[in-house]
């Protein structure tokens, strides 16, 4: 079960990387037209295609890979050696290791996102309760109905909210004090448009994505991007609440001298200009519909190959498993080359009766005995994580059918099948299986 497991992960990583890519690359090409639209569709923008890249890695681990191909290194099976000393590289030689480099990362950020977890617990358990003749008020205006704590504690330097059911906002004790009451007010405004939009839930599906998909820098970027337009939304909806223009900028700008650094929800960082000239300048806005018709794009675009993929999955099993020790290099780059499902059944049925030793009967003696092949090796040759067609005496036994001979060495470890003649191979072929 456990090897399943790695080489289910390994193969999806690999699988899930250029489709987590082309999503990545949509999210860009939407981002860039639509500089101008509302944060808050930008950063859905973004989630989508976060949403995506999970679809798709959880895809390659549950199935059989994004696209419903079988995931497995396969090609045109030429002639096989005379003698074979070890099973065929099948992908699963350099999955395992590729999996148990993910889980050993995946448990470095859990330990990292838990351990964050419980100093911030700790952090706030300490941090004091005050009371503030003004927020009730402010609550209000930000239309949060829920009971939020307010608490200070020198501990921190960054204002930010954590909690879903009991939400809490920790202000640093320096800012309290060292703000005038309209530049507070427009701090905590913005912590509490964060408890309305249920920022600290999506944190958590943030980190989540972050630690199944480190690997790929395209889900860092993107989640950057998320956060980035999360507090471009918290300020459009401080500033829509009622706070000044001028005062809102003038907040960022003295938290920004206070040095204050980034947190849960930070005010600060490398997008303090750009929020400032946002506040500053009323940007323009783009309709909502290309907007969305991007969006739409950057759904349907990585996912097109699926739905095709989808539908040709049984023609792509026939072409990677069926027959894919016996069919010629041409015929194969023929069958790949085909658009239609009539077309590969058509190809199919030509392709059996080229080989029928009987044409003139009902039977096809060839593929009969073809599928026999294949069924008696899945029930004796199989291995751990490998169906029994795919192993090197599987392939054997359906390419060239039973030996005339096997000579057996358990103590040795290995195993030889004699054909007296191969056509087009020799007389005396020897097939050795295991090592010495």
């Amino acid at each position: 079960m456990m090897d399943r497991m790695l080489v289910a992960v390994g193969w999806a990583m690999a699988d899930s990387f250029w489709w987590i890519t082309g999503m990545a690359v949509c999210v860009w090409l939407v981002l860039r037209l639509t500089e101008g639209a509302s944060p808050g569709l930008r950063y859905v923008v973004a989630g989508v295609g976060v949403a995506g890249a999970m679809v798709a890695f959880a895809a390659g681990v549950v199935g059989d890979g994004v696209a419903g191909v079988p995931v497995r290194l396969t090609g045109p099976a030429g002639p096989l050696p005379v003698a074979i000393g070890s099973a065929p590289f099948d992908g699963a030689d350099w999955s395992r290791p590729l999996a148990m480099l993910w889980f050993c990362g995946v448990m470095i950020l859990s330990l990292r996102t838990v351990g964050g977890w419980v100093y911030l617990r700790v952090l706030i358990r300490r941090a004091a309760v005050r009371e503030l003749a003004a927020f009730s008020e402010l609550c209000a205006r930000m239309g949060v109905r829920r009971g939020v704590e307010l608490r200070t504690t020198v501990r921190v330097d960054s204002p930010f909210t954590a909690g879903l059911w009991r939400p809490v906002i920790v202000i640093p004790l320096a800012t309290l004090a060292g703000l005038p009451a309209d530049q507070l007010e427009a701090v905590l405004l913005h912590e509490l448009a964060h408890i309305r939009r249920h920022d600290y839930l999506a944190e958590w599906v943030l980190q989540i994505a972050e630690t199944v998909l480190f690997y790929h820098p395209a889900i860092w970027w993107m989640t950057s991007m998320m956060r980035k337009e999360r507090e471009r939304s918290c300020d459009d909806m401080a500033i829509a609440s009622g706070v000044e223009r001028g005062c809102y900028a003038k907040a960022l700008l003295r938290l920004e001298e206070m040095r204050v650094p980034v947190l849960a929800n930070g005010w600060t960082g490398s997008d303090l200009n750009g929020r400032v000239m946002r506040v500053l300048g009323s940007p323009s806005r783009t309709p909502s519909w290309p907007v969305l018709a991007a969006l739409a794009f950057a759904l349907a675009a990585p996912f097109a190959p699926l739905m095709v993929a989808q539908v040709s999955k049984p023609y792509s099993m026939w072409l990677n498993e069926d027959v894919t020790y016996i069919i010629e290099p041409a015929e194969r780059k023929r069958f790949e080359s085909l658009r239609s499902d009539a077309e590969r059944e058509q190809f199919i049925e030509q392709f059996w009766k080229r080989r029928d030793p009987t044409p003139a009967t009902m039977e096809n003696e060839a593929k009969d005995e073809h599928y026999r092949r294949i069924r008696y090796s899945n029930d004796r040759f199989k291995e751990s994580g490998k169906a029994g067609w795919a192993t090197e005496k599987g392939r054997t036994y359906i390419r060239f059918g039973p030996p005339d001979e096997i000579e057996s060495h358990p103590e040795r470890g290995y195993e030889q099948w004699l054909y007296k003649e191969i056509p087009e191979v020799g007389t005396k072929v020897i097939f050795e299986f295991g090592k010495r």
